[in-house]
């Protein structure tokens, strides 16, 4: 399970997480049905299956509102 916390500053926020292997330079892209808004704290979380064992991932979360994006 992924974990992040962010602040949306805003209205209509999206968040996507995405990760890859530490080799690969392709990533996965999964945005979150959700639009989020506010001033307050906000965790999301996302499920993962069937990763292999044994290997290393680079992952974030990535914020977009009207102001831009935010990794």
């Amino acid at each position: 399970t992924l974990v992040a916390k962010f602040i949306p500053n805003g209205d209509n926020v999206t968040v996507s997480f995405k990760y890859k292997t530490k080799e690969s330079t392709e990533y996965t892209n999964n945005t979150l049905p959700t639009k989020f808004s506010g001033k307050d704290s906000v965790k999301v979380t996302l499920d993962l299956a069937d990763l292999p064992l044994n290997t290393e991932y680079d992952f974030w979360i990535e914020v977009v509102n009207k102001a831009g994006k935010a990794t």
